[in-house]
C-alpha cells in the first residue's frame, strides 16, 4: 500500500497528504502561469519506491485554470551498436545489443 507520494513541481520539493480513500492532496508552490514537469515518486510501507511517473501542469493564473496531464514520453536510441524495445503502456524498456533479432 503506498503510504508516501512526493516529487518536485520546478524544481521545488511537494510532498502529498492521504486524505479519505485514496484521494491525495497537496499544495503547491507559488508559481506563474505556464507549464511545468512534475515528477513523482510513491513509496509503499516497507519503504519501496515503487513508481515514478512525470506529469505535465498547466496553470492559467487569468482563467483561473489548471490541468494535469501525463507526461507524452518520448525515446530515441542514439548509438547505432544497440537497439531498444519500448513497451508504452506499462512504461518498459529494454536495452539490447545489435544483432539481438528483431531490430534492424
Amino acid at each position: 500500500m503506498v503510504v508516501k507520494l512526493e516529487g518536485t513541481l520546478n524544481g521545488s520539493p511537494i510532498v502529498f497528504e492521504r486524505k479519505e480513500g485514496d484521494r491525495w492532496e497537496t499544495t503547491v508552490p507559488k508559481i506563474p502561469s505556464g507549464t511545468y514537469a512534475v515528477w513523482l515518486v510513491a513509496t509503499d510501507d516497507a519503504g519501496n519506491k515503487g513508481y515514478a511517473t512525470k506529469y505535465l501542469l498547466t496553470i492559467n493564473l487569468n482563467q483561473m485554470c489548471v490541468h494535469l496531464e501525463p507526461f507524452p514520453w518520448k525515446t530515441e536510441l542514439l548509438c547505432a551498436d544497440y537497439c531498444a524495445k519500448l513497451k508504452v503502456s506499462n512504461y518498459y524498456a529494454e536495452l539490447m545489443s545489435a544483432g539481438c533479432g528483431g531490430c534492424g
